[in-house]
């Protein structure tokens, strides 16, 4: 693989994991229209672990309070007052356990049918009618009306030395079917961000809500991808280590920038005319203009 080559599908993983367009969807498409050589086992593996990173960054602060709470706070509170005072009325024990709700369906469908749904659904017509799906979900939250409300993290529990509790922001049951959602998205062309987001909103999470969960539980989601990948993995995929570099270093800059704009797109209602994009490129790769 070019340097040139490395960067070209750093840059498309970074930017298409996240923005609400597939990036699965976008490396077949570039496969079979442009003729692009697909990366090694071991280059998809560090460009995923690129965009893993750029997640880290931008939500240290939340997973770190996460951490400390799972690992420390959590138990005392427990011991205190009761696994249902910890885990299910405390906002932070119940966003641990959401995210865990939410990865369920996501784990087992990815387990047991990530490489039959990829196989069956990546014809050029197939992937044009999953971007139109995808492109209906983001064209919904275009009526959907943004409330103020809490972040998914919340801030630390007075009763173990913290400040005030905030409101939890996302029942267990929101939590499944974003992770239903967030499971449908291991068919190529449907996006991972565009359908969790949507049906966030959709479920009333508010915009901010909606960014942050749908982000926190694509780490697990991401994580599992890559181990079900490195099982494949095989010694002869070498490749320079300037090339293994630009693909880490590309896709988590261009991860990181492109969680800031989409962030800064949900919070500002703008989110869903990425429709408009996911509409054009559906209906061209169904009757390829």
């Amino acid at each position: 693989m070019s340097e040139w080559m490395a960067l070209f599908l750093a840059v498309l993983q970074g930017a298409t994991e996240f923005l609400p367009i597939s990036s699965s969807g976008h490396l077949v498409l570039a496969q079979e229209v442009f003729q692009v050589e697909h990366g090694t086992l071991t280059f998809d593996i560090l460009v995923h672990v690129g965009t893993l990173l750029s997640v880290f960054i931008v939500f240290w602060n939340q997973l770190w309070r996460l951490v400390q709470y799972a690992l420390r706070d959590g138990w005392v509170l427990m011991k205190r007052e009761g696994a249902k005072a910890a885990w299910h009325t405390n906002p932070q024990g119940n966003l641990i356990l959401g995210i865990i709700v939410a990865t369920i369906p996501t784990g087992v469908i990815g387990f047991f049918g990530k490489d039959y749904f990829e196989k069956m659904f990546s014809s050029l017509e197939s992937l044009g009618w999953q971007f139109l799906i995808t492109g209906v979900a983001l064209a919904i939250t275009l009526f959907i009306k943004g409330k103020p409300e809490p972040s998914a993290m919340p801030a630390a529990d007075s009763r173990i030395g913290g400040i005030p509790m905030e409101k939890s922001a996302i029942s267990l049951y929101a939590a499944f079917t974003i992770g239903i959602m967030q499971a449908v998205a291991i068919v190529p062309a449907i996006s991972r961000s565009g359908m969790t987001i949507a049906a966030a909103l959709i479920l009333g999470l508010g915009r901010r809500a909606s960014f942050e969960f749908s982000f926190l539980i694509s780490i697990p989601a991401i994580l599992g991808a890559l181990l079900l990948e490195g099982r494949n993995m095989t010694s002869g995929e070498a490749f320079s280590p300037t090339v293994g570099f630009i693909g880490l270093a590309a896709s988590a800059l261009t991860g990181w920038i492109c969680l800031i704009l989409l962030r800064k797109m949900v919070q500002s209602g703008a989110f869903g005319f990425f429709c408009i994009y996911c509409f054009a490129i559906g209906i061209w790769a169904i009757f390829r203009f």
